[in-house]
């Protein structure tokens, strides 16, 4: 295992890339499939174990990246959620006994709380355990040796090949929780179907397939704004290949963040791939 320290804006803490790849099978997958898939190789590679500290977030883990905290407002993430989901085999049960050994522990609800008295951990805590101090691990010595630590903890539990199954369905359903209002109009208008867990390539279609595999991808960066994006697409009333361009388009020449770059991530993998026929990528990838 290759443990980096890594610093991104103000933060820095520990990487570790998973070396197992999730594969899917072949251009038959569904269409929640892709869209997890495409989504977790933007986000980790696709390489199941993949963690990382170092972004203020405390812990990030998941075929997806879940989170321990938000870095801004320092609420709980969803990673707490995953983890809960996990089968409880020796190596996550090592990470629960590391928990427990801090005096936290995962409640029913999958929250984590104080053994102590059961209040509910402040995420500054959390973010000042597993990167210490407070989101910014050092080169060498204590505080760094505590990160890498937890990140080989979080690693081993979440390479741990009992786990994958959850966390590809947990991935999956967090796509079909995410605004699902918008999307679920969006699935109604273009396909006839009247929740998205229906989608298959065949039903969707190539190129709103592909379209919606790319808007999933950018969600769980910023769920806000890829919404914001998708609601304005929609509101256009477009016939359905001119808004399968137009919502690919308006993802990857968006400003927000670090957007530009993630679509160039995201459209360089797809061009290699035999998932859409050559004549859909060429259409709708730029």
């Amino acid at each position: 295992m290759l443990v980096k320290r890594v610093t991104y804006k103000e933060w820095a803490g520990i990487s570790i890339v998973g070396q197992e790849l999730w594969k899917i099978s072949d251009s038959t997958s569904s269409h929640l499939t892709r869209a997890a898939w495409l989504t977790a190789y933007v986000e980790t590679g696709a390489k199941i174990g993949t963690v990382q500290s170092y972004d203020g977030a405390g812990m990030s883990a998941g075929i997806e990246h879940k989170i321990a905290i938000y870095p801004k407002t320092l609420e709980q993430g969803s990673l707490w959620n995953l983890l809960g989901k996990l089968p409880k085999t020796s190596k996550v049960q090592k990470l629960f006994d590391a928990l427990e050994e801090k005096g936290w522990y995962l409640d029913e609800r999958s929250i984590l709380r104080k053994s102590s008295n059961g209040a509910v951990v402040p995420g500054n805590e959390i973010r000042n355990e597993f990167a210490p101090p407070n989101g910014t691990v050092p080169a060498s010595g204590i505080n760094y040796e505590k990160a890498v630590t937890w990140a080989r903890l979080w690693h081993e539990a979440f390479s741990d090949k009992e786990t994958v199954d959850v966390q590809i369905q947990q991935a999956k359903k967090s796509l079909l929780l995410s605004h699902k209002d918008i999307e679920s109009k969006v699935y109604k208008k273009y396909a006839s179907l009247e929740d998205a867990s229906a989608a298959t390539t065949a039903n969707l279609g190539f190129e709103l397939d592909l379209a919606m595999c790319v808007y999933h991808s950018f969600s769980v960066n910023s769920p806000t704004r890829a919404r914001k994006v998708l609601q304005e697409v929609f509101d256009k009333n477009l016939p359905k290949r001119d808004f399968c361009k137009e919502l690919v388009e308006s993802l990857g020449n968006n400003t927000f963040a670090n957007w530009k770059q993630r679509y160039q991530r995201t459209a360089a993998k797809i061009k290699t791939l035999e998932m859409w026929p050559k004549e859909v990528v060429d259409f709708l990838i730029f």
